[in-house]
C-alpha cells in the first residue's frame, strides 16, 4: 500500500489458531501474543473493532478490498475521530470542537454514504 510506506504495522493477538501459524515476516508484520487468559491487555483493541463493527461494517455488503478500504478510511478520518462524540471524555470529540454561533440554519453533511449525519450551523 503505498500509503504504508515507511510505517511499522505490528498485530496483537491472542494465541488462537488462524494466528500462530501464518509468516508475518514475510509480510513485514510483528506480531505480538498477549498472555493467555488476560483479555485486558487487548481491550483497547476489542473496543475499536467492535465499534467499527456495529457502527460501520455491520451495514455494508464489502464485495473488494478496494471498498472495504475506502469505507474504513472515510469511517475513521470523517466520522470516528472528527465528529463522534466519546462518552469516555464527557461526550467531547477527541480534535476537539469549538461552538458554533450565527446562523439559525442548520446543515447536514452525510458521512459514509447517508449511514450517519452530522449536523452543523
Amino acid at each position: 500500500m503505498e500509503d504504508r510506506e515507511g510505517h511499522k504495522t505490528f498485530l496483537i493477538h491472542d494465541g488462537s489458531g488462524e494466528f500462530v501459524y501464518q509468516n508475518y515476516k514475510g509480510l513485514e508484520i510483528t506480531d505480538i501474543r498477549i498472555t493467555p487468559l488476560s483479555p485486558d491487555m487487548n481491550a483497547y483493541a476489542e473496543r475499536f473493532v467492535g465499534s467499527v463493527r456495529r457502527e460501520c461494517l455491520d451495514w455494508f455488503i464489502i464485495f473488494s478490498y478496494n471498498q472495504l478500504d475506502s469505507i474504513l478510511k472515510e469511517y475513521i478520518n470523517n466520522y470516528y475521530n472528527t465528529l463522534r462524540p466519546y462518552q469516555g471524555i464527557m461526550q467531547d470529540i477527541p480534535k476537539g470542537y469549538t461552538p458554533q454561533t450565527g446562523s439559525s440554519r442548520i446543515l447536514t453533511i452525510p458521512v459514509l454514504s447517508g449511514l450517519w449525519y452530522h449536523y452543523y450551523r
